[in-house]
């Protein structure tokens, strides 16, 4: 027992041990418990009720029944509440521990605080929601794929533009919008020059819709990499530039008829 106390006393984990019921009562509790909880000492804790730490009561029945029913409940994600009425996440893993008679004798718990994950976790979720918010408004289309060119993602933009839904070019190859297998091959080159820099590299390229047509397009390749530095993908930013290419075109056009005038002209005088 006093190896047994000396260990629970020393845990950096919340151990802890009560007696099954609405009205159980803590029979131990370690310091690490306290801490968590806001407790001075285990005297205090032994004040309290396990109940009082749950912020329905009923539930706190409900998780005795259960652990009752099953013996042993491992990974029980719950929000509690510290003594100063502070919600705390946890993760609980509790077993039932039977007295000589074959009943219930008390629960022995340990106890992890994840308010810190949970509130990662959260973040990362918001985040996820505001990139995906974010990456499904730009007026860009924006592929991600892998390093033999398999679309593992897509924006609304490049559905728009290409005339392809999300579940038709996934998992598929990036050939299907290329011109012909010989721009794909040359696409191929850019990319690759793209990762032996390990930097974003710009260029224009023509490439080819769902329905056939083909368009001027100006591309940004980022390379995406791991946490280990290994290159694990690209992700392509393409502007349908058409409009501009046309607008060029015309106005060498209109240079060029302006240089024959004044050629004309000077001919003439």
């Amino acid at each position: 027992e006093e190896q047994y106390r000396t260990l629970m006393d020393n845990l950096p984990v919340a151990v802890y041990r009560n007696t099954p019921g609405p009205e159980g009562e803590f029979l131990m509790a370690n310091p690490a418990f306290c801490k968590m909880f806001g407790f001075k000492n285990e005297e205090e804790v032994k004040d309290f009720t396990p109940a009082s730490l749950y912020q329905n009561p009923k539930e706190r029945k409900e998780y005795s029944d259960n652990l009752i029913q099953k013996g042993v409940i491992r990974n029980d994600e719950r929000i509690l509440l510290k003594r100063d009425g502070t919600p705390v996440y946890t993760s609980i893993t509790s077993r039932v521990v039977y007295g000589k008679d074959g009943e219930v004798s008390y629960f022995d718990s340990m106890m992890l605080d994840i308010t810190e994950k949970r509130r990662v976790e959260k973040a990362l979720q918001e985040s996820k929601i505001r990139m995906h918010s974010v990456f499904n408004s730009l007026e860009e289309a924006v592929f991600v794929v892998t390093p033999d060119r398999t679309v593992v993602n897509m924006n609304e933009s490049a559905r728009k533009i290409f005339g392809y839904s999300k579940e038709e070019l996934l998992g598929l190859s990036t050939e299907v919008l290329h011109v012909d297998h010989a721009h794909y091959v040359e696409f191929g080159k850019r990319i690759k020059s793209a990762f032996d820099k390990g930097k974003t590299s710009n260029f224009e390229f023509e490439l080819k819709s769902k329905n056939g047509d083909i368009f001027f397009t100006e591309h940004t390749i980022s390379v995406l990499k791991n946490d280990e530095g290994e290159n694990v993908g690209v992700v392509s930013v393409v502007r349908d530039i058409t409009d501009r290419k046309i607008a060029e075109e015309a106005l060498k056009r209109s240079d060029a008829n302006l240089a024959e005038a004044q050629r004309i002209a000077h001919l003439g005088s």
